[in-house]
């Protein structure tokens, strides 16, 4: 009989274990989930900002009087973009990820300041040189 509750103990210790080890491991899948949803947020703000840096840049080479839509992407809603003239730089920030890119030119407006949001869908234009947003 006491070989039985042996058998019994080393049951619950071998249980007990795996688990633990379940545990361990849902604990490790979760933080590469997290961290692959992030890099997925920040690899998706580096593309839209790049798209808005290139149609910039299109429009800057195109010459005076070319004008161009910004449709904003739908792929990634409750993203910001920003776009700062003086620092020839763009940014945008989606979830907990932010990315910037350069711009080609520093002659960036939204008619009014060199510093602004662009928050829904807009046309770029060249206008003597310049690039106006909006």
């Amino acid at each position: 009989m006491g070989l039985r509750a042996q058998s019994s103990i080393e049951f619950l210790f071998c249980t007990g274990l795996a688990m633990s080890m379940l545990v361990i491991s849902a604990l490790i899948y979760y933080q590469g989930q997290e961290e692959a949803a992030a890099l997925g947020e920040y690899v998706e703000s580096q593309r839209i900002c790049h798209e808005i840096a290139m149609q910039i840049s299109a429009v800057v080479s195109a010459g005076s009087g070319t004008q161009a839509a910004f449709i904003m992407p739908l792929a990634a809603k409750g993203y910001t973009v920003f776009i700062s003239a003086d620092d020839r730089a763009a940014a945008v920030a989606l979830g907990s990820q932010t990315a910037s890119c350069s711009l080609a030119t520093s002659n960036v407006s939204n008619g009014t300041d060199t510093a602004f949001y662009i928050r829904e869908d807009t046309r770029i234009m060249n206008v003597d040189g310049g690039v106006v947003v909006g």
